[in-house]
């Protein structure tokens, strides 16, 4: 099952995004702008989907700090305003999305960014949790084989 980590400040859009999550069969947990960076270290996501205007920084400027720490991870970027792609890709933002949000409309958007991600392991060499070298003619890893940690499905 794939993981989803949820940084938003409106109770009601964490409800209704978890919900949707949770009927595509996603393990999702919510989390906040000062505990994101735990959050990450603990649960190593596959998506964090991050709220564009938040209480103290923007969500563009925490997935840009995201990225540098933890470059594999997908970063959503969604507001209530209409936001485009073009616009955050400085901050390393790999897709936006719109709320209010439908199941279809986020379901695509994270089957893309799966599509993205397995395109990007075939080449990856090295582990994202431990940097260490991987075998590149065995790209078949489950785990690492140097810190245990399991890669992505």
């Amino acid at each position: 099952m794939l993981k989803v980590l949820l940084v938003n400040d409106s109770k009601f859009e964490t409800m209704v995004i978890t919900d949707i999550l949770k009927t595509l069969r996603y393990e999702v947990k919510v989390s906040n702008e000062s505990d994101v960076f735990d959050d990450i270290k603990y649960l190593h996501p596959d998506f964090v989907i991050i709220n564009y205007i938040m209480k103290s920084l923007r969500g563009d400027q925490l997935i840009a700090r995201i990225k540098l720490q933890n470059p594999y991870v997908k970063c959503i970027l969604s507001s209530s305003n209409p936001i485009q792609l073009e616009d955050f890709k400085m901050n390393k933002v790999d897709s936006v999305f719109q709320t209010p949000v439908n199941k279809d409309t986020l379901k695509r958007i994270l089957i893309q960014e799966e599509e993205g991600f397995k395109k990007e392991n075939r080449i990856m060499l090295m582990c994202p949790h431990c940097n260490k070298e991987l075998d590149a003619l065995n790209l078949e890893y489950n785990f690492c084989p140097f810190c245990g940690n399991k890669f992505r499905a």
